[in-house]
């Protein structure tokens, strides 16, 4: 299933490519509905996988990216029914492709130890979908700079009628940071708990959690800063794209080069 995923999200660009190259609407919405129907086939895996095992479990790193490729396939569907403009799926399926191939190259890798249990199945889902929405952040953070360069030099282009409005690119930006920041929350609290009930009333300070954190305190500390004193959009792009290093040390670093 994983594979067929991959393969509607390739065809997903391809169409939106052409819809890109050659207009005519009927290519997006051939390709909301390649990614939309990825997105079912990412879900029947990860239902397909908890049948088989009896319980919310995560068996590798594979059951890992398929979570995370089906937050921003619905990710990219919902800003594209918003703005309706090609270059949505132009930059975030991209991603989606890199992630899957990464998938593969790491579908051998099984977690050494297993977990199951309610705060488990909360804490897994809320974490992966507030990471995915702080990446979603960072990428609308890169292409709002982009956007305010063909603005700056009154290239109104390819690239400029492809993109939204700067405007737009700055509120999808902070409102991703904002509400990835209360998921990934909600995600942290619950594996607090579920810390507790597995290590019998002790917290291990693993360094997954220790990244973790980190991970909370960064992006907690721009929004902050952004509600108390301000921020100007310009400033929240390159905060959001700042904030996503530590992620990518907590969820490629720690998985793959610490163990913890």
């Amino acid at each position: 299933m994983f594979d067929f995923a991959i393969l509607l999200y390739l065809l997903a660009f391809l169409s939106a490519g052409f819809n890109a190259f050659l207009g005519g609407e009927r290519y997006t919405k051939i390709a909301t509905a390649f990614v939309s129907l990825a997105a079912v086939v990412n879900l029947s895996y990860l239902i397909a996988r908890w049948y088989q095992f009896g319980v919310f479990s995560i068996k590798g790193l594979k059951d890992i990216f398929n979570l995370i490729i089906l937050f921003l396939g619905v990710s990219a569907v919902y800003i594209n029914y918003k703005v309706k403009k090609d270059g949505v799926y132009l930059f975030v399926i991209p991603v989606i492709i890199i992630l899957g191939i990464a998938g593969f190259a790491h579908s051998s890798i099984l977690i050494r130890r297993q977990f199951s249990s309610f705060w488990l199945a909360i804490h897994l889902p809320f974490t992966i979908s507030g990471t995915v929405l702080f990446v979603v952040s960072a990428l609308f953070g890169i292409l709002y700079f982009i956007q305010e360069k063909q603005l700056k030099k009154k290239n109104f282009g390819y690239l400029y009628n492809l993109l939204p409005s700067i405007d737009m690119l700055n509120k999808i930006n902070k409102t991703a940071m904002l509400v990835g920041f209360l998921l990934f929350t909600i995600g942290l609290l619950s594996g607090y708990i579920w810390g507790i009930y597995e290590w019998n009333g002790r917290i291990i300070l693993t360094s997954k959690l220790l990244f973790s954190m980190i991970t909370w305190f960064i992006f907690g500390i721009i929004i902050v800063i952004k509600k108390t004193k301000g921020m100007s959009p310009r400033d929240t792009a390159f905060s959001s794209i700042l904030g996503i290093v530590s992620v990518v040390v907590t969820y490629i670093g720690v998985a793959l080069f610490i163990k913890g």
